[in-house]
Order: structure tokens, then sequence, then C-alpha cells
């Protein structure tokens, strides 16, 4: 069983793009942010989710109702995938912490049929 950073399992459906906020704020020290390119990884059982546009917040987002700051939060939008198959989605990321710590996190996809 994987261990996954997020509280929730994301779930999407085989047609949706779904755009995903993770609050990294948690694994940050007081005043750093995340900082730079955000690089993603997908594993599961095929290889047909795949992953757009991953960043840095350039804003604040309300995430499970809490509002994070800017350069606390990592988004990404998720697309296709296989009904049936739990993927495990993986963030990277630099912060500017002195010396600068490189974080990876672990999310998961569930994807579900469209009917």
């Amino acid at each position: 069983m994987a261990f996954y950073d997020a509280k929730q399992i994301h779930t999407k459906r085989v047609s949706e793009t779904r755009n995903i906020s993770l609050d990294i704020s948690g694994y940050l020290d007081d005043g750093e942010l995340a900082t730079g390119t955000v690089t993603m990884a997908v594993s599961g059982a095929d290889a047909v989710l795949t992953t757009a546009s991953p960043a840095v917040s350039t804003g604040a987002l309300t995430i499970e109702g809490v509002s994070v700051p800017t350069g606390e939060a990592l988004t990404v939008s998720v697309v296709a995938g296989t009904a049936g198959v739990r993927y495990g989605v993986q963030f990277s990321v630099a912060t500017d912490a002195m010396p600068a710590q490189a974080l990876v996190l672990l999310i998961a996809v569930d994807v579900i049929a469209d009917t």
C-alpha cells in the first residue's frame, strides 16, 4: 500500500480533465516557499493518465476549505486514464530554503467510468 501525502483521494471520470491543487504548507518551514519548475511522474497499472501544466501557485488558493498562500500549493491538470485504475501522481519541486530543499509528494487519483 502506497503512502499518499494528500488527505483525500482525487476521483475523475475517464473523459474529464480535472485540476488538482495540493497544499504543501505542512512540508515547508516558516517563510519558505516552493519555487521553480514542478516536475511530474505518474504510476499505475498502465500509462494512460497524463498530466499537464504543473505549477507552483501564483496566488492564494482555497484547498479543502483552507486558504493556502502563494507559493505554498502545487497545481496540475490530469487527463484521461483507465476506469478502475488508481494512479499515483508524484510532484517534485524545489524550495527557496537555504540550502534548498527538493520536495517529492505523492497523491492518488482514482479513475471511474463516464457513466
